[in-house]
């Protein structure tokens, strides 16, 4: 009786996997540096923008304690973006290096 392969005909080499899995690695941590901080930045804005036009005129202490704690909110929804920024940064570096290092395998 015959029995199937358990493998294709022409699977793909080691190297050829781990170029395509550090090529993949290098597109997400690209994103995972870029998009965070630009989240951030407009999350901060929008946040903001929404803090100051809520404030009348003659503002008290309490509208002041509200919009100083939607301040520090929004501070820190932006160092959160570039703390998940550097981590994705880290990640490019590593994946460069990773990517480069491997011998060139022809098409």
């Amino acid at each position: 009786m015959y029995d199937p392969p358990l493998a294709p005909a022409d699977p793909d080499s080691v190297i050829v996997r781990k170029k395509r899995f550090w090529w993949k690695s290098l597109w997400f941590s690209v994103t995972a540096t870029i998009v965070p901080v630009v989240a951030g930045m407009l999350i901060s804005a929008v946040v903001v923008s929404a803090a100051m036009g809520k404030i009348p005129d003659p503002s008290t202490d309490a509208e002041m304690d509200g919009l100083h704690f939607t301040m520090i909110v929004a501070f820190l929804l932006n160092v959160a973006g570039f703390l998940l920024s550097a981590l994705g940064l880290v990640w490019l570096v590593v994946s460069l290096i990773r990517y480069f290092t491997l011998p060139k395998v022809a098409p």
